[in-house]
């Protein structure tokens, strides 16, 4: 198949300039069972062309002049036009030419829209090369927001498909996106922050996986990053924030890491003042505290969703570690109905207490609060 006519002109140096940073001892390296398990038809830089050749948008004009470029490049070599071969000239562009910035989000869209074409054996073979170059790309070259949409995009579903990563890179990466949500840096679109939050859910997951130890220490970094999201106003990203707090507090809190909170809190309760600073756990507990702040107000139903599973978490050590929030709960408990449309949400999260801490941890007053919530849901029934 002929690649399409576009409305627009390829420069010849352009061309050579693409050329010239293209791989070919990674291009020549396809197998042949890469080659017959991908179309040869230049089917997909036909389809980059019918998307976006008719746009007079300047970007949507730059992918189709470097499509058409690696195209031309492509069969001057005799490279098969498939689609593992545009994986791996895209990628040779990027990892070798440097280009500036208005030419990384081309490439990263061409990127993003091939992958989901390219079998996963091939993704499999080269995971360590195409998450390398990908990981660094995200960390010292992206500039925009659209740009790093779509190295997330790309960077997800690696992380779906493969197995391998770096946890000291992947760590970094993840905090630096979590870093960036807290301090605004990076404003996102409802939908990019939402993309945002997933991946740092599934990211934070696998380098727990990978190196217990070097991800607990950021997970406080994770959960005021998260904690921010929640005042996003974006309902998609709220929702994907409380999953990804629930996730994390199941997957990545064990009881090592709370005991290390409860035995420092029991040796200083006996000291006139504290010599250490906060533990990792008690870092977290005061960011789940902290979301009972009023200006939390409006998604207070999903934080009770995240006190509950800090509850079942910490289990019998929650007394000592969930202080001001038992407090806060009590609070609310007497706020007239009017202040507060969440006592449903609230009563489970009492009931999370009682069932976590058994009722002889339990507080008095928390008792008290949760027998009258018991009795109010009875009375409501009748």
């Amino acid at each position: 198949m002929e690649v399409a006519k576009t409305a627009f002109t390829i420069d010849d140096d352009f061309c050579n300039w693409i050329a010239s940073g293209l791989n070919y001892h990674l291009l020549s390296s396809m197998e042949s069972s890469e080659i017959t398990e991908s179309n040869d038809d230049d089917d997909f830089c036909n389809s980059i062309l019918s998307q976006f050749g008719n746009s007079s948008d300047e970007d949507d004009q730059l992918i189709c002049t470097i499509i058409v470029a690696m195209s031309k490049s492509l069969k001057e070599k005799k490279v098969p036009s498939s689609p593992v071969a545009y994986l791996y000239a895209t990628c040779s562009s990027l990892d070798n030419l440097e280009p500036p910035d208005f030419l990384i989000n081309a490439l990263f869209t061409i990127l993003s829209l091939v992958i989901v074409r390219v079998p996963f054996s091939v993704l499999k073979k080269k995971k360590e090369y195409l998450s390398k170059l990908v990981l660094r790309i995200l960390q010292y070259r992206l500039a925009t927001k659209t740009s790093i949409i779509l190295g997330l995009k790309w960077f997800s579903y690696s992380l779906t498909y493969t197995d391998e990563f770096s946890s000291d890179a992947l760590l970094e990466l993840l905090t630096s996106f979590a870093l960036s949500i807290s301090s605004n840096e990076m404003p996102l679109s409802g939908d990019g922050m939402t993309f945002t939050v997933r991946l740092l859910d599934a990211g934070i997951n696998k380098v727990y996986s990978l190196n217990k130890q070097i991800c607990v220490s950021e997970l406080p970094t994770f959960f005021n990053a998260l904690k921010d999201v929640l005042t996003s106003q974006h309902e998609e990203a709220i929702c994907a924030a409380t999953t990804a707090l629930k996730n994390i507090i199941n997957s990545c809190i064990d009881e090592t890491l709370i005991k290390q909170g409860v035995d420092i809190i029991t040796l200083e309760e006996n000291k006139k003042s504290r010599t250490s600073g906060p533990t990792i756990i008690e870092k977290i507990c005061a960011t789940i505290e902290s979301l009972l702040d009023h200006i939390y107000v409006d998604v207070w139903d999903r934080v009770f969703e995240v006190v509950s599973s800090m509850f079942h978490k910490l289990g019998s050590y929650s007394p000592y570690l969930m202080r001001g929030i038992l407090k806060n709960l009590e609070y609310m408990q007497k706020l007239p109905d009017e202040d507060f449309p969440f006592r449903k949400q609230l009563h489970v999260c009492l009931e999370s207490a009682l069932v976590a801490m058994g009722p002889e941890n339990l507080p008095s007053f928390v008792h008290n609060l949760y027998v009258e919530a018991e009795y109010l849901s009875e009375a409501n029934i009748r």
